[in-house]
Formats: structure tokens, sequence, C-alpha cells
């Protein structure tokens, strides 16, 4: 039984502006055995790593929501505070 070993390498980075970035990879490695697929083992080793390169820089693609945006105050507290000042 002969076995090989395939290893996949994703990597990231978003710039965040103002002279920064935010970097990710993930490499994976597997061992294929001569009854394995080497084209499936690679597709999933590419899917896995892509996912988990895009879980890690999420925070740096999402929206912020609309607490954020009101920086932490409760929207009915935001909606209230514009209620009394009218």
């Amino acid at each position: 039984m002969k076995l090989e070993k395939v290893t996949v390498n994703f990597q990231r980075n978003k710039d965040l502006g103002n002279n920064e970035s935010a970097n990710a990879s993930c490499m994976l490695t597997a061992y294929v055995d001569v009854n394995d697929d080497k084209e499936v083992v690679m597709e999933d080793l590419w899917r896995m790593a892509k996912d988990n390169v895009k879980h890690a820089l999420a925070p740096y693609f999402a929206q912020p929501t609309v607490e954020e945006l009101m920086l932490g105050l409760n929207i009915t507290e935001q909606e209230k505070e514009i209620d009394s000042a009218n």
C-alpha cells in the first residue's frame, strides 16, 4: 500500500486602511491512500482551508450593526431620546 501526502495552502489579506492589514492563512495536509480519489480529497481540503480563512477574517468584512453604529445604545433607548428631544 502506497500513501501519498497532499497539501493545500490558502491565504488572504484584507487591507484595513491606515497602513494596516489583516492576514489569515490555513495549510492543510492529508495522507491519501491509493484507493482514495485525490481530486475529491484536494477539493475537500481547499473548501476547508477557504472556510477557515473566511471565518478568521469575517470580523473585518462584517457590516456594523445598528447597535454598534449607535455606540452601544439600545435602539429603543435611542428612539426614546430622539422622541424626547422633539
